[in-house]
């Protein structure tokens, strides 16, 4: 079987699979999939249901719902005939949910630190490329654009991995970098768990460049309905720090370094609710915990990074 029918195969379960998902109201979907078939028409495949949950809720009830979701979401699925399995983390959470037909399986995992989201949810239309070929018909509750893209582009930076960057050259060409794109990628920045200044400046290795060429050829190849080379996806990775850096205002500039010194103006970003958004207090919490000096030392990074 190739690498194209494996995938495709793949994505008829996800959609078969989706619209179960979608009963549940606390969650939203996310990544590559929700870009790919729901605001895109299907430029490449996604085989993934990643999934933000939305409530806003102390870690305690939260871990307690989102399993007694997640228990409820398999049942549902299996009264479909389809297999699911638990995929269970060491310390007893359970952390996602593969589902298994009889020629595919895919993964259901919700962000256990990325709860909520920065603008409003949305439904959309699952794009007229996948009605046609996988004969569906189905309105999601996604993320917002700017919430897909803002999380995309911190991934982008994190991980250097083809889709990412495959998804941020249409985005690049098409509308380009919006202002509320540009707004959430700050707030999931200040969400992340890597320090700011090495998401806006990241170092690529020899190593990293390598398993790029690797990843693109084993994991991306056939993916996408025109040819792309691994040096476009590079040209993305490599000229994406300075295009952001270059977008944000003066304010952006400030409220990021307020955020880093531990004691946030939330006035120089002005979207409702963002303060209370469990990844930004998180980033906070972790902040307080290191010590001055390598506080100061990480504030002069950011500030020479920012040129502020």
């Amino acid at each position: 079987m190739s690498f194209e029918e494996v995938y495709k195969n793949q994505v008829a379960l996800l959609l078969e699979v989706l619209p179960v998902v979608n009963n549940f109201k606390c969650f939203a979907l996310k990544g590559g999939t929700a870009i790919n078939l729901f605001i895109r028409d299907m430029p490449r495949l996604s085989v993934d249901i990643d999934l933000t949950y939305l409530p806003i809720e102390s870690r305690d009830i939260f871990l307690v719902n989102i399993k007694a979701e997640m228990i409820k979401m398999k049942q549902f699925i299996e009264n479909q005939g389809l297999v699911v399995k638990e995929v269970i983390t060491k310390n007893g959470t359970l952390a996602k949910l593969q589902v298994f037909a009889k020629n595919a399986m895919i993964k259901i995992e919700p962000n256990f630190v990325l709860r909520g989201s920065v603008f409003a949810c949305e439904e959309q239309e699952l794009c007229e490329k996948a009605q046609d070929q996988f004969l569906k018909f189905m309105r999601i509750n996604t993320l917002s654009i700017a919430d897909l893209y803002g999380g995309k582009i911190c991934a982008a930076l994190d991980r250097y991995h083809p889709r990412d960057l495959f998804d941020l050259k249409l985005l690049l060409d098409n509308q380009g970098l919006t202002e509320q794109i540009r707004q959430a990628f700050i707030v999931y920045l200040a969400s992340g768990s890597r320090p700011m200044h090495e998401l806006l400046a990241p170092k690529i290795s020899e190593v990293s460049k390598q398993e790029f060429e690797k990843t693109f050829k084993n994991e991306f190849s056939g993916m996408t309905d025109t040819p792309i080379s691994h040096e476009e996806l590079s040209n993305i990775r490599s000229n994406l720090p300075s295009l952001l850096l270059t977008s944000f205002t003066d304010n952006e500039r400030k409220f990021l370094l307020t955020l880093k010194s531990g004691t946030p103006d939330w006035s120089l970003l002005p979207i409702e609710g963002i303060e209370t958004l469990p990844g930004v207090q998180w980033k906070l919490r972790n902040i307080s915990k290191i010590t001055d000096d390598k506080k100061k030392e990480q504030l002069n990074r950011l500030k020479q990074i920012l040129e502020v």
